[in-house]
């Protein structure tokens, strides 16, 4: 058995960017299923986790796991391009 993708997502606070990019990582995750561990840091409430791994804009998303990690800063309504930029599996048809 292959360990699941790990997925973090930073934002800040509760704003419409932040729920935008909440709902985006939720769709991630349906699409993924059981393969994808997901964990959300706020960094205005964890702030020094956001300055240990360098977070310097939100929403940013992160691949943790298979490594090497890659990022998606900004929007990520575009599923497919987050997809690709974080080389995460395609969705069956």
């Amino acid at each position: 058995m292959t360990e699941p993708i790990r997925l973090t997502l930073y934002i800040c606070g509760e704003t419409i960017r932040s729920q935008n990019a909440l709902r985006a990582l939720d769709r991630i995750r349906i699409t993924l299923g059981q393969e994808c561990e997901a964990r959300v840091v706020d960094v205005v409430l964890n702030p020094a986790e956001a300055e240990l791994v360098r977070i310097l804009a939100t929403p940013t998303l992160v691949r943790d796991f298979p490594l090497p990690t890659r990022r998606v800063v900004g929007d990520l309504d575009d599923l497919d391009q987050v997809r690709r930029i974080l080389n995460l599996p395609s969705v069956p048809s």
